[in-house]
């Protein structure tokens, strides 16, 4: 357990690496070498989207990781940035283009059923 830790630190370190020296694209290919599909994993690859000037990437992957780690103040900061730079490549309102947190009809109909449940 401990060598998997250990593998998964260097791994991500490589990545950082790569993001850091402006090789973005090689970072999300390292990143998706060893995908996690956890808050983490998804965050990342939606930041590194984002910074490579893919508002609609990064939009879909914070959007998960908002999923799976909800709350996050990093996560939903993120994603707000994201959203803007999606309406202004988009050059429209998310009411305009109909993008919805949800990515399907199931989706929806889960978050309607959560918000109805905790009023």
């Amino acid at each position: 357990m401990e060598e998997e830790a250990s593998l998964h630190l260097n791994h991500m370190s490589d990545v950082m690496e790569l993001a850091t020296a402006g090789k973005l694209k090689e970072a999300v290919e390292a990143l998706k070498q060893s995908p996690t599909y956890d808050a983490s994993y998804f965050y990342n690859l939606g930041v590194l989207y984002g910074k490579m000037n893919q508002p609609g990437l990064a939009t879909a992957y914070l959007e998960k990781a908002n999923r799976e780690r909800p709350h996050d103040p990093e996560i939903i900061h993120n994603l707000k940035v994201a959203r803007r730079l999606l309406e202004v490549q988009l050059g429209e309102t998310h009411s305009e283009i109909g993008i919805d947190g949800a990515s399907n009809q199931l989706e929806q109909f889960s978050d309607r059923i959560q918000s109805e449940f905790w009023r």
